[in-house]
């Protein structure tokens, strides 16, 4: 499993849930501006030299979708056109869990059946859908307040290297893709993001509480580990228990076990027993790990079915500690892959290795794959192995 991926979707999303391992930024307001410049906008001074640059990390933020049309139907529900093209779907997607929207959120409504969370009835195109409201609504009268409220186009989600322009507000360029202008209000902005990649839990709690460099027991951080021993398994359709069912003329019917592990560190040396810490670890940080990691769709591009496969829950615990002033806590998920006869060597790449000639102690002077030309001055011998020539290794040049 990779683990860089992991690290940075944690390091946009986890923000989202809890500030546990990140530093809130306060602002109040993201004024977008499309082909020019994105204003953050601070409720007080923000500390940094005019003319500096500081890296933040946009996390989440309602973006508003002016409504220009909304038409009560015959059934009740009501038929809503946006300026911009919404977000929502009805459609199914294979790769999904929950395949749709089933809510819109929608604010500025001279009723309050009709705005916050509304059932999601249908989606007509691009640009209209149906919601139900909350109760019986005769008609409706737009004031040019309406909105439906999505989340913060993706080009804006993350880092962004923002210059101090005054006391209370930076300034970024707009990315190319942002076709229109918008301000956004209380979004969630963040500095000091604590979320690493580790080798395995040992070597995170290693770096985090025994490195006197290193060791800060004010803060909490978070780690993701690979899975230590990535195991194959045999697929649905096997005939025996075996790893797999390989013979002459079948195919190969493999899964990957595979997975990762998070794990966090919570100061608690002001905890008795780190019982605040372990309810912060089942509670808010809990929640925060599964709506990151639960259901995520990770790409498999090493596979030849490099689709998309979701990882999904497995276990979590207090993990063993040997520093009183730290609790640890592990978190660890799943995620199955296939292995099939296309990631295999293909037959024309198989070597013509003398079996007999190598039991004997006499290996093959070449070796090359079948049914393709030789490479030119390609030679396989002359690499010596604790003194004898070895059959699979050796020395080349090409011309």
């Amino acid at each position: 499993m990779k683990i860089t991926p992991l690290v940075l979707h944690g390091g946009v999303n986890i923000p989202k849930w809890t500030s546990v391992f990140s530093d809130p930024f306060p602002v109040t307001q993201i004024s977008v501006v499309a082909n020019r410049q994105c204003t953050i906008t601070c409720p007080s001074a923000h500390g940094v030299q005019i003319g500096d640059k500081i890296g933040v990390s946009i996390t989440d933020a309602n973006t508003p979708n002016a409504i220009t049309a909304a038409a009560v139907l015959g059934s009740g529900d009501v038929l809503i056109t946006t300026s911009f093209d919404h977000d929502l779907t009805t459609t199914p997607d294979p790769n999904l869990s929950a395949a749709w929207s089933l809510v819109s959120n929608l604010t500025g409504f001279s009723s309050n059946w009709l705005n916050g969370n509304r059932q999601l009835v249908e989606v007509r195109s691009a640009r209209q859908f149906v919601v139900r409201p909350g109760s019986e609504i005769s008609t409706i009268t737009l004031t040019g307040s309406e909105k439906l409220l999505e989340r913060l186009e993706a080009e804006l989600i993350g880092w962004h290297s923002a210059t101090a322009t005054s006391a209370t507000t930076l300034t970024f360029r707009t990315p190319d893709s942002v076709m229109r202008s918008y301000t956004v209000l209380t979004p969630i902005v963040v500095r000091n993001i604590r979320i690493f990649g580790a080798l395995n839990p040992e070597v995170a709690y290693r770096q985090y509480t025994q490195d006197d460099a290193k060791f800060t027991p004010s803060y909490s951080a978070m780690f993701v580990c690979p899975e230590a021993t990535v195991n194959a398994v045999r697929a649905s359709g096997s005939k025996s228990g075996a790893v797999a069912d390989i013979g002459p003329g079948t195919d190969y019917r493999q899964m990957l076990t595979d997975g990762f592990e998070i794990v966090v560190f919570i100061p608690s040396a002001n905890s008795s027993a780190h019982v605040k810490a372990i309810d912060l670890a089942q509670g808010e940080v809990f929640k925060a790990v599964l709506r990151s990691f639960y259901g995520l769709k990770l790409e498999r591009s090493e596979l030849v079915d490099g689709g998309s496969y979701a990882s999904v829950f497995f276990a979590h615990g207090g993990a063993s500690s040997t520093n009183n002033a730290v609790y640890s806590h592990r978190y660890t998920f799943q995620s199955s892959a296939y292995l099939t006869n296309a990631d295999a060597i293909a037959p024309w790449n198989w070597s013509q290795i003398d079996d007999t000639a190598i039991a004997a102690g006499t290996p093959p002077e070449t070796v090359l794959p079948i049914g393709v030309p030789s490479f030119h001055e390609l030679d396989f011998t002359g690499i010596l192995h604790d003194g004898k020539p070895q059959p699979l290794l050796g020395s080349f040049k090409t011309s």
